[in-house]
């Protein structure tokens, strides 16, 4: 059993909105893309192939069923339950098993279609045990799940408005496909299951999806550094120096070094951003390559510490173009005094 003050942190934990963000940002953005794929069924398997043009109505099954796979993922991912791995794994056996069930009653009476039915039940299933052991553990993930069926309810109810269209003929239907897509998003925010606080963010996601900085632009941003930010991001970027190696050649501490590598790495990122105190976490969070399940705690740590998950897309985002950055691109950029400090 749970003690009070073992619960205790597990309650700040769900206080803080950059746990909350993460799962509504998932669904906002999901059941968008689900939604979209599912009106434009019958042009995607037209493009795909003709001889597909039976298996339309399979697409908006498909769809749906990551969206359960992916909830499942994110629930696992958020949750701070103790032992929680090993329930992963047995919620993924039962999903299994729920499948292999499920199938052997739907697929001879509905085909493929109840092969896909199946997969989406086990999936829920699955999530739905997973949030159940979360519960019984004292550890509740921190969802607004009214929110979250809210809004994929007003999903299925643009999806059902557009079968309606459907009936009056294909261009009725195609007309209908473009607005409910565009006036899904709109109807989330006049309904406030999107907050005004939040229509920025998922807007930034949103242009993020679409374009991204090119090298040009890279190179703009490294010249607007200072000799001393360009040789710290060279150094570990480009040469290949760890930020513990620069705190010892320059008699610091790593997180002096971390912390100045996040707030440059910012300066650079096409979204920005203001410094924090979990600067240093977030860098270390940042270059580590490690096995994922310490990657996930490193991530619920900092969101003990309010960081914004977007944020550290962005950033992500940023230090993966940096990575990638060809030598050239440094060169270039390079400012005209050299710092002995990153050498």
């Amino acid at each position: 059993a749970a003690t009070p003050g073992a619960a205790a942190p597990t309650a700040a934990v769900l206080r803080r909105p950059s746990v909350r963000r993460r799962g509504h940002y998932f669904v906002y953005l999901t059941s968008w893309v689900v939604l979209a794929l599912s009106v434009s069924a019958d042009l995607l398997v037209k493009i795909a192939a003709p001889a597909l043009s039976s298996a339309e109505h399979l697409v908006p099954v498909v769809a749906v069923t990551y969206l359960a796979y992916g909830m499942f993922r994110l629930t696992y991912q958020t949750a701070t339950f103790p032992s929680k791995r090993q329930w992963f794994i047995a919620c993924s056996v039962l999903s299994s098993v729920a499948f292999a069930a499920a199938s052997a009653v739907l697929v001879p009476v509905m085909g493929a279609t109840g092969a896909m039915v199946a997969l989406t039940f086990a999936w829920t299933l699955a999530l739905l045990a997973l949030l159940l052991v979360a519960k019984l553990k004292s550890h509740p993930v921190g969802t607004d799940w009214l929110r979250t069926i809210s809004t994929i309810a007003l999903a299925g109810a643009c999806y059902g408005a557009y079968r309606v269209a459907r009936e009056a003929g294909p261009a009725p239907a195609h007309a209908a496909a473009a607005l409910v897509v565009v006036a899904y998003p709109l109807l989330l925010a006049a309904l406030r299951l999107l907050p005004r606080t939040q229509v920025s963010a998922v807007g930034h996601v949103v242009r993020a999806m679409f374009r991204r900085p090119s090298r040009t632009e890279l190179v703009v941003s490294l010249r607007g550094l200072d000799a001393d930010e360009h040789a710290l991001l060279a150094a570990v970027f480009e040469r290949g120096f760890t930020p513990e190696q620069i705190a010892f050649s320059r008699r610091v501490g790593g997180d002096v070094v971390f912390g100045e590598l996040v707030r440059t790495v910012r300066s650079v990122s096409p979204t920005g951003g203001k410094s924090s105190a979990a600067d240093a976490d977030i860098g270390r969070f940042l270059l580590f390559r490690g096995a994922r399940p310490e990657r996930d705690a490193m991530w619920q740590r900092l969101a003990t510490q309010g960081v914004d998950p977007l944020e550290l897309d962005s950033l992500e985002a940023t230090v993966r173009r940096l990575r990638r950055a060809p030598r050239r691109a440094w060169r270039t950029s390079r400012p005209r005094a050299p710092v002995a400090a990153a050498g």
